[in-house]
């Protein structure tokens, strides 16, 4: 009989999930950079991570960087919970010592992703494209109390692989259209793990037997408007007003659920403050039409992403860069540093695993690696 641990740690590492008895909002993908300024993109993008939050936004690429590649963008994200979980995990030796770790910990949402998006993209006149591969995987972990019927772990969730393509159209010199569209292939599913299951020789199997095997392709739409010449003193503060309508269709993952169409808008400014560069304030309300209301909640204040940057030095040899904002309500925070070919992001954030926000916070810990030029 294979030990606890040893069955534990194999399905942390080869199984993507996300809480099944979470709150937290479905995604596909989280882009560091983003997350470190509260998660508002809508009306914002310059990266090719636009695309999962306003496809308009790749016109905010820099026409002066050409061709942009990623051949790598590594990004995990952990929660305090699981940092401490595995640890503690590593250190027992015996099945009770597992037991009595699991007890602990017993409630609490552990969170794991790892992914990769990399991606070329290309900013000409007046049209703009990106072309990325999404892979990875997610885990969030919950373990409840001996005779459970959630089971001794409960974990939900998906692995997945795709493409990930859109452009944008510049209208004219104030307005910018965008579409994206998104091809993906995986396994998702909902799994209530019981004793008898998770120390004998069959539990991938139970897990096998409990995820679904999905191909979904959905599309997603945007705009973003330059209103300098609408809102008093816009030549210094350069508003623009976004708008993305989200998984046109939805997104099913298997039985891992569904990531419903949304509606969101976003305002951002970008003055020209003194000391720093890349002055940067935004602001995100997402889900206008309430589609996540039915499985999720209809707490408005989980709806809200307020986000700034400013950079210390950002030119084609290094970049530092710092980030603050409000996710769900909690603080965010956020770094990039970048020395020629070499850009290394951090940020934290607290995903809402509540029905309301302030309910039940994850702290998160965000670390990318990307390559490119």
């Amino acid at each position: 009989m294979k030990s606890m641990k040893k069955i534990l740690t194999g399905t942390i590492i080869s199984v993507s999930v996300a809480s099944a008895v979470s709150y937290e909002y479905p995604s596909l993908y989280k882009d560091p950079r983003v997350m470190g300024m509260g998660g508002a993109n809508v009306a914002v993008g310059g990266e090719s991570s636009s695309l999962f939050y306003n496809p308009a936004g790749l016109s905010a690429l820099k026409k002066s960087e050409g061709l942009e590649v990623e051949i790598i963008n590594l990004t995990g994200t952990v929660s305090e919970n699981t940092i401490s979980l595995m640890d503690e995990m590593d250190a027992a030796t015996t099945d009770q010592a597992t037991f009595d770790v699991l007890e602990k910990y017993q409630g609490s949402n552990n969170h794991l992703t790892v992914q990769d998006y990399s991606s070329l993209a290309y900013r000409g006149d007046s049209i703009a494209w990106s072309i990325g591969i999404l892979a990875g995987t997610q885990l969030n972990m919950v373990t409840h109390a001996l005779g459970s019927a959630s089971g001794l772990l409960e974990v939900q969730g998906y692995v997945l692989g795709g493409a990930i393509l859109g452009m944008s159209y510049d209208w004219n010199d104030k307005l910018s259209v965008g579409l994206g569209a998104k091809i993906l292939q995986g396994s998702g599913g909902k799994v209530a793990i019981p004793l008898s299951d998770l120390v004998s020789d069959n539990l991938s199997d139970s897990l096998d037997d409990q995820f679904e095997d999905f191909d979904a392709t959905t599309f997603d739409i945007g705009a973003m408007y330059d209103l300098k010449d609408i809102i008093p003193f816009g030549d210094y503060w350069k508003p623009t007003v976004g708008l993305s309508i989200l998984n046109i269709g939805e997104t099913k993952l298997g039985n891992y659920g569904t990531i419903p169409m949304t509606v969101n808008l976003g305002y951002s400014v970008r003055p020209d403050f003194p000391l720093l560069s890349d002055w940067l304030f935004t602001i995100d309300y997402i889900d206008l039409l309430d589609a996540f209301d039915d499985e999720y909640d209809a707490d408005m204040a989980k709806r809200w992403r307020i986000g700034a940057q400013a950079s210390l030095f950002n030119n084609s040899w290094v970049q530092m860069t710092g980030r603050v904002g409000m996710y769900n309500a909690a603080p965010t925070f956020g770094a990039e540093f970048r020395f020629t070919l070499v850009t290394l992001v951090y940020s934290t954030y607290a995903e809402e695993i509540g029905a309301y926000a302030g309910q039940e916070e994850d702290r998160r810990h965000t670390f990318s690696l990307a390559i490119g030029w």
